[in-house]
């Protein structure tokens, strides 16, 4: 092995900033966590190329070891400058690191501690030893009991589950989809836009019509595939699409993946009624053009729809007139038009000769004009024209001779290439033609010839290609001179080659009955052509519907800007036409979380602990929320707590009962005083994650509690005795005298297993550890499913004896012996609300409840969203998605690689150690691992890609990106784990049958679902959203999904020597100097825009530092948004529709600003219920500034920024007397809340007291007023008699410094959110002999904005509590002691 160079720190710190160009955080980051290093210390590694040239070999070692391997080139270049793809960062440390034992996963999944002191520490030991490896992890506490309960220990009850989340934390530090609304979905009514979409549309899918039944309104930051034959769909980057590999989301696919376009078998249509307009016309005076004498149509018909198209195709439509220009050669098209136009409006049109061979056949009438133009038929111009939207309805005849008429004025045959083509500068317009065409079985391809250099516009070429397409194309275009007079010119049908390729094999058709050959040996899984399928069809006399054809993705652009989106719910399916392509319809955290039940009853007190900023400091806290429990919230009931929390009710050993809104309440005022506790919607999660649906890999609730698969069980079932492994969902099982409905039997894998003897004759039974037996203790009366592991010798275990079907008697047997016996495949039944059931020797016997299966994990990796943004900041700005599909498909094979490599790491690990429990536990590991193939492909630069696309994040076209990227990234990832699958083989564990009911996997393309069902997939669940927040920072971006939290920021640098300039002295005597701190984003910006360049310069030359942020937002675009600016309800929409196209969770946090309520927390979880979010997590500005700074340093001043004012401010108007002498204040107001405020003697300014509200307007007028300042504030009250009353300036207009001075102070305090309450109190208390009158009157005038409930800064003179405003007055809500009403 070649010794490896070493570098000094000092070598490695300045290289790498040189490498992130002077960022200095990126290069400290990659140095801390990245760079390798030696045993020593020393480092190996002097760049981040170093680590990527690391990483680039051990991938291609792996990929090597399978088919069609990708070369070390596309994996450094994939990773180079951490531009597309940056691994997770256990993986950026670990791969290749020969000098350390790590885990490549970032999280580990464990099952709640068992209710039992060893348990308890048994778990804290097995977390110790993954977090030793670079895990994170995640742990929920349902099985302890609560607080209260009773124990057999010298304290004699417990003290509840809550009270072992410290312990934990002290432990180690614990982890914690939509469519634009003008994608045009097609319907049995035609082509319709989704906003339009009704329920009980019947909308088009891979087998045929499937029915509407719900609409979701969204709001997405939009991407843009664009593909190989020119399809174009606006999406959130989470939406996901179908491809013959797999799903995958619009984030997921790189540049040349696949994606399935969809076509149709058309739609019935109406027929389009005209509107008549006539009776408006009469503002026109010549008559002549008028012509009013002529008919007008009251519908399209096939002959107006050619017209149109001859209009729209080589027309021209002016103030008085319609033109068609028309090639002298073809006297039968301007017959036809002529004919036409006589037929339609009784009007004889004038043909002119024009330039060359071209005539012109005029309509020179405004009626006629007005008549199409008001029914919105005609076009603007070529460049602007839009597609006539009502013929999307319309029938099929109609719309194809509108087609045809556009054809004939400028479509040809290319006979030598056998294509038919139609041409337009507006690409948008070709676009809902290609739409159209699919609809109708036609497939095409959009073509761009580029004649910048000829100074023209570019021109846009849709070309129908292959045989099966020009057949279609030549029926439907009936009305088309030109290809029904030329169709047998065209040459022979049959011989035009179809390089269109279907999404099905030659196997999908049984072909082994076919009469002819259509592939050779071993060709039978290749995919066939369009043309060809329909022969085999022919040949094999088959029904099959041939709808699903691939394409790939040529582009995806980040179109930087929000927008309103769409999501459909189907019935019975998830997959339909979108812009012709197949869509589909519709958190992870830190390290982890610990978690609790909202069943619980120590819930009260779990999701308070945090309440106490020393409790909990290592962990984060999510309560598992059940649609259930917000069913009861919704309806108001009330809602039972019990423990244990997975048995029945009437079972449970612990109960309570309160109000479902009261709990809510407490977990939302939780949230919104620590933002914590995060909501898991655990049934959203389970019923959305394809891995749940496989019992070895079923998300963490309890341990799997299994049978060995080596020793005959049998189960006393309605039909008698039956084997465990042969029980289905139709079985009724008996149990305690009633026969209770099973899920059926579920193969869990391999485990360790144990023999248990009774002592009872013939009862042995060989189960796993986690397997629970119905413990007795006679003395304390109780019965309580126990796991094996907590069983002793000597228990007593609770058998039956059945006397009939209804009646029974209960034995107890002592267990004498447990025995391991080895490592045996296992499995069990489930039964759901009874979780128990009978074996045939009479044992009651605990059935399997097994989101991350136990010592499951997720490989981690993540795309720069950013890195495919062309243009950025442009209007030619666009996301590439077809480098995009390039990068999420080699992304998914990386992480597969990364499996391998994990593997490889945790067995070097087992063989190493010589602690059984850590060999137990990296087996564990390394079991799943192989098992499920889990990866957890997601994102970061989401919203730096939306700014570089020009698009703000809270809107509808970012919304509409976001879900066009995340659909594709999806329908890419999971399209090629399907191909995996096919060169390595699927998970081992896959069985369709077991998950094609998950939600998920349903809302796949059909054509991807029969993928999977045929080849499996390689990976159990793919995609996640991980936080970001350290490869964020070396990609120089914005974090995973999350917003920019801050543009502008300052830092500080120590100052070494006397040369610079010192801005701050801190309490040591240490000097600093400050300087601003841009997001990446804006200074690309910036650098990228001379003017705005030039403006910065001059900033930093005449404005103070302090100033450099206020100044530098005002020349800034708006789509440079920080968290705290996005509408929160925005923000769980973005989050929803990115999260339908992630099978695992997002981590993501809503950042709320300062004040928020905990109402409005309230409303934001219910809308992340709504929204289908699988988690969430609020921060209000300032709720958990205990954790950020210790208690040494309660003293600092914290600092708060204040909303930007508008120009203009309503404002109130009070007159008050204080000391004999008038006062007149001005409160402008914000949000209805006070803002600013003016004011002084009245003798300076009159305002009549009729007068109760005004508005303040700032304005600028080049000098500056008494402030130094160059804005003035004018005072304007309008009575609404058209002369409205105006003050100019009024902070100077009171003549008094003093006055102008104070209330410029207590502005200030106002704008920066100090509640209002003290303001008013400190004003009050101000007993300064010169200012004494006036803050009075400010304090009194203040006073009437506190609302009730406000905390007073005083305390009760009684018993020491908080004082609360209450109708003016203070008032003590202990003691009932009221102050003075002041």
């Amino acid at each position: 092995m070649k010794e490896k160079k070493i570098y000094t720190k000092k070598e490695v710190m300045a290289a790498s900033l040189e490498y992130f160009n002077g960022d200095e955080l990126a290069a400290s980051t990659f140095i801390n966590k990245y760079a390798l290093k030696n045993k020593e210390g020393e480092y190996l590694e002097k760049t981040p190329d170093d680590m990527h040239d690391r990483l680039a070999k051990e991938f291609n070692r792996i990929e090597n070891k399978y088919k069609n391997p990708k070369k070390e080139e596309d994996f450094k270049n994939s990773l180079d400058h951490f531009k597309y793809i940056v691994p997770g960062g256990s993986v950026m440390y670990g791969v290749g690191n020969p000098y350390v034992n790590v885990s490549l996963s970032n999280c580990i999944a464990l099952s709640s501690p068992s209710d039992s002191i060893s348990g308890i520490f048994d778990k804290s030991k097995d977390m110790a030893n993954l977090f030793k490896a670079r895990c994170g992890i995640g742990l929920p506490l349902d099985n302890l009991r609560p607080d209260g309960s009773r124990v057999n220990n010298s304290a004699g009850s417990s003290t509840g589950a809550w009270s072992f989340a410290n312990y934990y934390s002290e432990v180690c530090r614990m982890i914690g989809q939509c469519l634009h609304k003008d994608t045009f979905i097609l319907t049995k009514r035609g082509l319709v836009k989704i906003k339009d979409i009704n329920i009980g549309d019947k909308v088009w899918s891979q087998n045929g019509w499937v029915n509407v039944v719900n609409k979701i309104k969204n709001k997405k930051h939009l991407f843009k595939i664009t593909t190989r034959f020119g399809k174009e769909i606006l999406c959130s980057d989470d939406h996901v699409f179908h491809t013959i590999n797999g799903e995958k989301k619009t984030k997921d696919f790189s540049i040349g993946d696949p994606i399935t376009q969809i076509v149709g078998e058309g739609w019935k249509g109406q027929d389009i009624l005209l509107e008549n307009f006539e009776n408006k016309l009469s503002t026109y005076n010549n008559s002549n053009q008028l012509n009013t004498n002529l008919k007008l149509p009251y519908i399209v018909d096939e002959k107006l729809a050619y017209l149109l198209g001859q209009i729209y195709g080589n027309g021209s439509v002016e103030k008085n007139e319609i033109s068609i220009s028309t090639d002298n050669d073809w006297k039968e098209i301007i017959n036809k038009i002529t004919a036409y136009i006589k037929n339609i409006f009784d009007y004889n049109a004038k043909i002119t000769r024009g330039s060359g061979d071209f005539s012109k056949i005029r309509i020179h009438s405004k009626l006629i004009i007005h008549h199409l133009q008001k029914n919105k038929l005609l076009k603007n111009s070529s460049i602007e024209m839009k597609f006539p939207e009502k013929l999307l309805l319309s029938k099929p005849n109609v719309v194809f001779a509108f087609l045809s008429g556009y054809f004939d004025a400028g479509g040809c045959v290319l006979k030598g290439k056998k294509v038919y083509k139609l041409d337009s500068i507006n690409k948008d317009f070709l676009i809902i033609v290609q739409n159209i065409l699919s609809s109708f079985g036609i497939v095409s391809k959009l073509h761009i010839q580029n004649r910048e250099k000829l100074g023209w516009l570019d021109l846009y070429t849709l070309t129908i290609n292959g045989e099966k397409s020009q057949r279609l194309f030549t029926k439907y275009m009936k009305e088309s001179i030109k290809i029904q007079s030329t169709k047998e010119g065209i040459g022979n049908f049959s011989k035009i080659k179809d390089f269109v390729k279907t999404a099905y094999q030659i196997n999908d058709f049984n072909s082994k009955n076919s009469t002819h050959s259509y592939a050779g040996e071993g060709e039978k899984q290749k995919y066939i052509s369009y043309s060809t399928s329909y022969r085999l069809l022919d040949d094999l006399k088959l029904e099959k519907k041939i709808t699903l054809l691939q394409d790939s993705i040529k582009s995806i652009e980040d179109l930087g800007y929000e927008d309103e989106t769409y999501d459909l719910v189907l019935d019975k399916e998830h997959l339909f036409f979108a812009n012709g392509l197949y869509a589909h319809n519709s958190g992870r955290r830190g390290a982890l979380i610990l978690t609790m039940n909202v069943k619980h009853p120590d819930i009260e007190k779990f999701v308070t602990m945090k309440r106490d900023l020393t409790k909990v400091t290592g962990a984060n806290v999510s309560v598992m929320i059940t649609d259930e429990f917000m069913e009861a919230v919704k309806n108001n009931e009330e809602w039972k707590l019990q423990w244990p929390i997975d048995v029945p009710v009437d079972e449970a050993k612990y109960t309570k009962t309160i109000m479902a809104k009261d709990l809510w309440h407490l977990i939302n005022e939780s949230a919104t005083k620590s933002g914590e506790p995060g909501l898991i919607f655990i049934d959203n999660y389970k019923k959305n994650l394809p891995a749940d649906y496989y019992p070895e890999f079923k998300s963490v609730c309890v341990n799997p509690c299994c049978f060995s698969q080596e020793h005959d069980v049998f189960v006393i079932t309605k039909n008698g005795y039956k084997e465990i492994k042969e029980i289905n969902n139709q079985d009724k099982i008996w149990l305690n005298g009633e026969y209770v409905e099973t899920t059926g039997y579920f193969d869990a894998g391999e485990a360790f297993v144990y023999k248990v003897k009774f002592s009872c004759p013939d009862s042995d039974i060989y189960i796993t550890e986690n397997h629970k037996l119905l413990k007795v203790n006679t003395e304390e009366k109780t019965e309580v499913l126990t796991e094996l592991k907590d069983l002793s010798i000597g228990d007593s275990v609770r058998f039956v004896e059945r006397l009939s079907d209804s009646q029974f008697a209960k034995i107890d047997y002592m267990i004498e012996e447990i025995e391991l016996v080895g490592n045996h495949r296992v499995g069990c039944i489930e039964v759901p609300k009874h979780h128990m059931f009978t074996l045939k020797n009479g044992m009651i016997s605990g059935n399997s409840e097994i989101l991350l299966s136990e010592y499951d994990s997720c490989r981690l990796a993540s795309i720069n969203l950013k890195s495919f943004v062309i243009n950025p900041f442009t209007n030619k700005a666009y996301f590439d998605f077809e480098k995009f599909e390039e990068i999420v498909r080699l992304a998914m094979r990386t992480l597969d690689n990364i499996i391998d490599l994990e593997i490889e790491c945790l067995t070097n690990m087992v063989n190493k150690f010589t602690d059984e429990s850590e060999v137990k536990l990296w087996s564990k590991l390394i079991d799943a691992a192989s098992k499920g193939r889990r990866t957890g492909l997601g994102t970061h630069g989401f919203a730096d890609a939306l700014s570089c696309l020009c698009l703000k994040y809270d809107t509808k076209e970012a919304q509409e990106k976001a879900n066009e990227i995340y659909s594709s990234l999806r329908n890419f990832a999971y399209d090629e784990s399907c191909n995996l699958a096919i060169e390595r083989g699927p998970f081992s564990c896959f069985d369709w049958e077991v998950e094609k009911e998950c939600d998920f996997i349903k809302r796949l393309p059909q054509e991807l679902q029969e993928k999977i069902k045929t080849y499996g997939r390689r990976n159990i669940s793919l995609l996640t959203n991980a936080p970001t927040g350290s490869i964020s920072i070396v990609s120089q971006t914005s974090s995973g999904i999350e917003p920019v939290f801050m543009n502008f920021y300052t830092r500080r640098k120590k100052i070494s020597g006397d040369s610079e300039k010192v801005d701050f002295v801190d309490d040591f005597g240490d000097k600093w100097s400050e300087y601003p701190v841009f997001h990446h984003n804006i200074m690309e910006y910036i650098n990228m825009n001379q003017e705005i360049a030039e403006k910065w310069e001059d900033i930093k030359i005449n404005k103070k530092p302090s100033e450099w942020s206020d100044e530098i937002a005002k020349l800034l675009p708006e789509y440079f948004i920080s968290a705290m600016e996005i509408d929160a309800y925005e923000r769980v929409k973005i989050q929803g529709i990115i999260q339908s196209n992630i099978c695992h969770g997002i981590s993501s946090t809503i950042n709320l600003p300062k004040g928020t309520t905990v109402e409005q927390v309230q409303d934001i979880y219910q809308s992340a219920w709504e929204n289908k979010l699988k988690g969430v997590t609020v921060y209000v500005d300032g709720s958990r500034a205990g954790v950020l700074i210790s208690q040494k340093d309660d003293s600092k001043i914290q600092t708060a920024s204040a909303p930007k004012r508008p120009v203009e401010l309503p404002c109130e108007i009070h007159h008050s007397t204080i000391d004999g002498e008038k006062w007149t204040i001005f409160v402008g107001l914000l949000d209805g809340k006070p803002y600013e405020i003016f004011g002084g003697l009245s003798k300076y300014v009159t305002i009549p007291k009729k007068y109760k509200t005004g508005k303040i307007i700032k304005t600028k007028n080049g000098k500056k007023n008494v402030n130094g300042r160059y804005a003035f504030y004018n005072l304007v009250i309008d009575d609404g008699d058209g002369d409205p009353l105006e003050v100019q300036n009024i902070a100077v207009t009171f003549d008094n410094a003093s006055y102008a001075a104070q209330t410029r102070m207590i502005s200030l305090a106002l704008r920066h959110g100090v509640p209002v309450q003290y303001i008013s109190e400190q004003l009050g208390r101000d007993e300064s002999s010169e200012f004494f009158s006036f803050s009075k009157v400010m304090a009194r005038v203040l006073k009437k904005f506190v609302e009730d409930g406000s905390e007073s800064s005083d305390v009760c003179d009684e018993c020491g509590a908080k004082l609360v405003f209450e109708s003016g007055c203070r008032i003590c809500k202990s003691c009932g002691k009221s102050t003075k009403c002041d």
